[in-house]
């Protein structure tokens, strides 16, 4: 995987990466606009199709960030902390030799909990609270400086989607991320409020479905693209990717109703034009409009199992696993390691 900048996103650097090897970009949200960053996209989607390769697309949440305050206007705002020093973190208000912006995540850390700052090149130790302030001892010295970052990896500071985080998801969900990465999440909860705003920006397309009884509107949500790409593929052109195994299950519809994707697909007309299998009609009757039946029942047809249910077979739950978990980057296309088929090609026997 590539991080992509001011110096990686040319064109012709970029497509010396792709030759070189590269087969994942990432985007860092925290920097660059989102017109940029589409321009970028763009680029990187055209040139991979132009190098036959199937590149994925990370864009990266900045999430909260927590920083120093302005310093001392001595000394070009820089000040000199050598290892023993104590020092108090806090509002400037408050006498702090270290000021910090939004001190309020302050009061979620406690004594015994390290504090670093600029990525970790210095780095300090709670030992007390004083009023407002902490209080904290260096144990690894350097130079910090205006707006420096600050990281607490000791500290459970509450999770929140900020308002910038709240936009880069929806740029994320317009664009058709491959991936969203955020690496400020602590417990399953945070991924799902994250999952819950992908959904939300999630697009809802309407098509007009004709039937023998007539034309009837059928609403279809897309959430993401990262829960298609299981089985559509931007190698297969977004067009092939289904198989039986995958479809062949239960899904439960915006009604309320719980039915077969099989049959659905059936009933909505969409496997395409063949000659009908239907009983004779009585001659009181139309012709039924020709399509695409299922061959068998979808309770005869096979079907993926729980991977998790041990009473089924080992290489089922494995097979089952393989085509949910891992077809959405292991592909032919996919190019390192994962140059392997594991997508809608793959025999099932």
């Amino acid at each position: 995987m590539a991080s992509l900048g001011p110096a990686s996103s040319g064109e012709a650097v970029l497509r010396e990466m792709l030759r070189a090897g590269v087969d994942l970009v990432r985007l860092n949200l925290s920097h660059g606009t989102h017109a940029e960053h589409r321009e970028t996209i763009a680029r990187v989607r055209r040139i991979a199709i132009e190098e036959a390769q199937h590149v994925p697309i990370v864009l990266d949440l900045m999430g909260p960030r927590y920083r120093l305050g302005l310093l001392s206007t001595e000394n070009s705002g820089k000040r000199e902390l050598a290892a023993g020093d104590v020092v108090r973190l806090g509002p400037a208000a408050a006498g702090a030799d270290l000021p910090v912006e939004d001190p309020e995540f302050l009061a979620h850390v406690r004594v015994g909990e390290r504090v670093l700052i600029d990525g970790g090149l210095v780095e300090l130790l709670v030992e007390d609270r004083s009023g407002e302030t902490l209080v904290a001892r260096v144990l690894s010295g350097g130079t910090v400086s205006n707006r420096k970052g600050l990281n607490l990896p000791e500290s459970q500071l509450p999770f929140q989607i900020s308002e910038k985080d709240a936009a880069d998801i929806a740029f994320a969900v317009e664009q058709e991320a491959d991936l969203l990465a955020a690496s400020y999440v602590g417990e399953a909860a945070h991924v799902e409020a994250i999952r819950t705003l992908v959904e939300a920006n999630g697009a809802d397309r309407e098509f007009k479905v004709k039937t023998a009884t007539g034309e009837r509107t059928q609403a279809w949500h897309y959430p993401s693209r990262a829960e298609c790409m299981v089985c559509h593929s931007r190698a297969a052109n977004y067009v092939l990717g289904l198989c039986e195994v995958q479809m062949n299950k239960d899904h439960k519809y915006p009604n309320g109703r719980t039915d077969n994707q099989m049959r659905v697909l059936e009933h909505l007309e969409l496997f395409g034009t063949t000659t009908p299998k239907a009983p004779a009609k009585p001659s009181d009757q139309r012709e039924p409009k020709p399509h695409a039946f299922l061959p068998v029942a979808p309770a005869a047809m096979k079907k993926l199992v729980d991977p998790y249910d041990k009473t089924q077979p080992l290489d089922l739950r494995a097979k089952a696993y393989l085509h949910t978990n891992c077809a959405t980057c292991h592909i032919e296309a996919g190019g390192g390691n994962a140059q392997m088929e594991l997508g809608y090609v793959t025999a099932w026997e």
